[in-house]
C-alpha cells in the first residue's frame, strides 16, 4: 500500500512477483493496480456549489503545492464547476499547504475588497488565514466572507476556528483498504478494483 505514486518499475516488479499494490487516497491510473480514494475533485466541486447556491461571484481560492495530487484535485473541480455555472473570474493565491502560507496568501486575496467567498484546499491555510482576518481586518465572518476548507482536521471544530469543511472518510477508506488486502489473500488473481468515495460536507460557523 503507497500513498504516493512509485516508479513504474517498481509496480511492475510487484507485479511480476505476485504482489499486489493498493494506492491510497489517490488513483495512479494503472489497470493492474487497486485504489482507494476520496473524491477530491468531487469535494472542490461541492465547495464550488455551495457557493454558487449561495449566491456569491466574487470568489477566492488558496491552493496548495503544485506537486500535490490533493491540491490538483481539489483546485480543478472547485474552479472547473465554477466555470460550468458561469463564473470564470476566481481570485488565486498559493499557500502551500501551511499555516503561514494561508496568512500570506491572504493578505495578497484580500486586495480584493468585493471578495465575499473563499475557499481553501486544505484546513491549516484556512485556519491561518482565519487569524489573519481576525487580527488585522474589521472583516466579520461569516457575515462579510464565507471560507471553506477541506479535510476536517481535528483543530476545523475547536471554538475559535469552527470551519466548514470537506471531511475526507478516512474510516471507511481504510476499512476499504483493509478488504482489499483480505480478497487479495484469498484469492491473489481477483480482478483489481478502484473505490472513490465521496468526502462530506462539514458545515460550521464560517458559512452563513
Amino acid at each position: 500500500m503507497s500513498a504516493t505514486k512509485p516508479s513504474d518499475s517498481f509496480v511492475t516488479s510487484c507485479i511480476e512477483n505476485h504482489i499486489q499494490v493498493i494506492a491510497y487516497n489517490r488513483n495512479w491510473n494503472i489497470p493492474t493496480t487497486c485504489s482507494v480514494a476520496c473524491d477530491h475533485k468531487g469535494g472542490g466541486e461541492q465547495v464550488a456549489q455551495y457557493f454558487y447556491d449561495k449566491g456569491h461571484h466574487n470568489i477566492g481560492i488558496i491552493k496548495g503545492p503544485d506537486d500535490s495530487f490533493v491540491s490538483q484535485q481539489r483546485c480543478k473541480g472547485f474552479i472547473n464547476h465554477l466555470k460550468t455555472l458561469g463564473i470564470n473570474k476566481i481570485s488565486t493565491a498559493k499557500g502551500s499547504f501551511t499555516y503561514e502560507g494561508g496568512r500570506e496568501a491572504s493578505k495578497t486575496l484580500l486586495r480584493n475588497k468585493k471578495l465575499s467567498a473563499l475557499f481553501c484546499a486544505d484546513d491549516t491555510m484556512a485556519f491561518g488565514c482565519l487569524d489573519y482576518i481576525k487580527n488585522n481586518t474589521k472583516l466579520k465572518i461569516p457575515g462579510q466572507l464565507e471560507i471553506i476548507g477541506y479535510d476536517d482536521k481535528s483543530v476545523a471544530e475547536w471554538i475559535s476556528y469552527n470551519l466548514t469543511t470537506i471531511r475526507q472518510p478516512i474510516r471507511q477508506m481504510a476499512k476499504l483498504t483493509t478488504q482489499l488486502i483480505l480478497d487479495y489473500i484469498k484469492d491473489p488473481e481477483f480482478e483489481p478494483v478502484d473505490h472513490l468515495v465521496q468526502g462530506k460536507f462539514i458545515k460550521r460557523k464560517t458559512t452563513r
